[in-house]
């Protein structure tokens, strides 16, 4: 359930859905300046992770940093590409949101989106990655999370929209068990409008 309007920018269809990608923000510091920054972007609801050209995956890893770093704004302690957040989903809204600028359009990618819960304890890693040799951007599902992605194939347009997803933090058990969730809950919880 859209939680307001999708933000519709151009995509261009071949094999791959591809869009502009023209800027990235971490608050008011710009991590990816061009479209060169980013190179030719797809995005993939097939692809996990989010993955950037070498030098803006550095950029944004950093910036994302030095804005937790300012003022102690992020409730968890950083190591490497993960972060430990005591208060788990909670303490992600202490994290700065993204600003996505794809064809002159600010989209923004939430750190619900850029983080992912690692396990079971309390660690948050990057849903974002180095591309490696490729000069090439690709949105993976990590930039989709929590929102509506709607391709309109025919006018040539994507929409993406923040919604009310719900969030299954708990594995239903294999098969032979007892699910610990139900599709009457899943249901219910939709009807309610989320989580």
């Amino acid at each position: 359930y859209h939680k307001s309007e999708p933000i519709w920018v151009p995509v261009t269809l071949g094999g791959y859905y591809e869009v502009s990608v023209e800027k990235m923000m971490v608050g008011s510091t710009v991590v990816g300046a061009s479209r060169q920054s980013f190179g030719r972007t797809i995005v993939d609801s097939g692809t996990t992770y989010t993955y950037l050209p070498t030098t803006t995956y550095r950029a944004l890893k950093q910036g994302v940093e030095d804005y937790c770093r300012s003022g102690n704004k992020c409730k968890g302690t950083h190591s490497g590409s993960c972060w430990k957040i005591p208060t788990k989903y909670d303490g992600l809204a202490s994290f700065p949101t993204i600003s996505v600028t794809i064809s002159g359009t600010a989209i923004p990618w939430r750190p619900e989106g850029y983080l992912y819960h690692k396990g079971d304890g309390d660690q948050f890693c990057y849903g974002f990655d180095d591309n490696g040799p490729m000069h090439e951007t690709v949105l993976g599902a990590t930039w989709m999370v929590e929102n509506d992605v709607i391709f309109d194939l025919g006018a040539q347009k994507m929409g993406v929209a923040p919604a009310n997803c719900p969030q299954y933090r708990e594995r239903p058990r294999g098969p032979g068990g007892e699910a610990r969730v139900t599709w009457q809950e899943i249901q219910a919880e939709i009807a309610a409008g989320g989580p």
